[in-house]
């Protein structure tokens, strides 16, 4: 059974420069493994490959290549197992009682930590490389943002996922991998939830004041890192954070006319600020092939429950997000062609976040609330919340986000937990420490260091 060891002792590092107009083509490609070290990355070349190297981690299949998208809504009550469903892993994920010994978990895990030791061993490195040897003296500190723009994200998943992400005040947060991982620093404790959030807020703010304007949705920007950390700062409540960085991102982006465009524009979508490309690999062994009926190429392990369908059912959105008939998911069509991004951050959740934060903050702030929300919702065709206090306008906008947002992440799943109403709406869920999945056994077994999540 492979361990964390295992993952940090390898890194992707691809060969060749890198330019801005062939680096889709490289991180496509399958990039070179090699073992992970302080002299892999002596100068721009290795640190320009190694970077790309560290975007590829998304595509696991333990994180955004599937499970990441696959989580939430099972461990819920938007997304179940069909006939086609082999994995043990699903069935527990909607018992909400997912075995600590279980691969798929172990998966998970293996694959976030892979992503912030590569993030770490690029920062770590670049950071030792005299700026002059740089084509572009601005140019280093922009790889480093990058890379900690990814490694934010990587413990953000992390802790959404293993920690106790609601409670600022928790011990169980999440181990943080800051350096590049060997065999004498492998094991590491847990930090606390706000040593988390301080952690990633620091990588976001570096990621900000150096990262690259925005090019392209599959690579970090500061606007990326702006938008990312609208969402922590949701998370963490920091409601006035999340209002800033929400007007400091949305005049450089554009909602899609029609909703459906999202999806048939994909990568190039005008409100898609990061994403992840697929290849043929991601693809067929993906979110595609898993949400679709075997008549539409897939496999379809996973299909929308009832509680979706009964949601969504009416919605101007509905023909873009499932076919009721089947039922299925349709917003990953694209076998085919092979090219279903994954949605990690798009305009229209900046649009929500803020609505959120605005009415949390104060409830004379409720009509600037619902315009807010109105601006997501007119684009879909849908009549504005007519909601009277912040707990009928949270109720609308909970509901907006698990259809706007529906099977692109485990949003719906951690906003339940977050808004509190997560065993309200799954009655089943015995005690919050099962809000947590287990730490992987396996990591328990080989780390000192480490305890497991109660009640596993």
């Amino acid at each position: 059974m492979k361990n964390i060891l295992i993952k940090i002792l390898s890194m992707f590092v691809a060969i060749g420069l890198l330019t801005s107009c062939d680096l889709y083509d490289n991180l496509e490609a399958e990039p070179q493994q090699s073992l992970s070290d302080a002299t892999a990355i002596t100068n721009e070349t290795d640190a320009e490959a190694a970077l790309v190297g560290t975007y590829a981690a998304l595509n696991q299949d333990g994180y955004y290549g599937r499970m990441q998208v696959i989580w939430g809504p099972t461990q819920f009550i938007y997304l179940g197992s069909t006939t086609s469903t082999t994995r043990a892993s699903t069935f527990d994920a909607e018992l909400n009682n997912v075995n600590p010994a279980d691969n798929t978990l172990l998966g998970t895990w293996d694959d976030i930590y892979e992503l912030a030791n590569r993030a770490s061993n690029v920062i770590v490195s670049v950071e030792q490389i005299e700026g002059a040897s740089f084509g572009v003296a601005a140019r280093k500190n922009e790889i480093i943002a990058e890379a900690r723009f990814l490694r934010a994200l990587a413990h953000f998943d992390a802790l959404r996922f293993y920690g106790r992400f609601w409670d600022l005040t928790s011990d169980q947060g999440i181990p943080l991998r800051l350096v590049p991982g060997n065999t004498s620093n492998k094991d590491l404790p847990r930090s606390t939830v706000a040593e988390t959030y301080a952690s990633i807020i620091e990588d976001l703010d570096f990621a900000i004041a150096n990262g690259p304007a925005f090019s392209s949705s599959f690579r970090a920007s500061a606007d990326a890192a702006r938008a990312l950390k609208a969402r922590v700062a949701l998370y963490s409540e920091d409601f006035a954070t999340a209002i800033s960085l929400v007007d400091e991102v949305v005049p450089n982006f554009t909602l899609e006319a029609n909703y459906a465009d999202i999806f048939t524009n994909r990568l190039s979508s005008s409100e898609l600020i990061f994403g992840m490309f697929a290849n043929a690999t991601v693809e067929q062994s993906g979110h595609a092939f898993f949400f679709l009926s075997q008549a539409s190429g897939g496999r379809q392990d996973y299909g929308p429950t009832a509680a979706f369908l009964s949601l969504v059912n009416g919605d101007p959105r509905e023909a873009a997000i499932v076919n009721a008939t089947v039922p299925e998911v349709v917003k990953y069509p694209n076998i085919s062609t092979q090219d279903d991004p994954t949605y990690i951050i798009r305009l229209a959740e900046l649009h929500l976040i803020k609505a959120e934060a605005l009415a949390r903050q104060s409830a004379t702030n409720l009509p600037q609330a619902i315009a807010e929300l109105a601006i997501v919702q007119n684009r879909a065709g849908v009549a504005n919340s007519t909601a009277t206090t912040v707990n009928g306008f949270l109720d609308d906008l909970q509901n907006e986000k698990v259809i706007e947002l529906s099977f692109e992440g485990s949003h719906s799943w951690f906003d339940a937990i977050r808004l509190g109403n997560a065993r309200t709406l799954k009655s089943t869920i015995a005690t919050d420490d099962r809000l947590l999945l287990p730490i992987p056994q396996s990591e328990i077994d080989t780390n000192a260091s480490l305890g497991q999540n109660p009640s596993y």
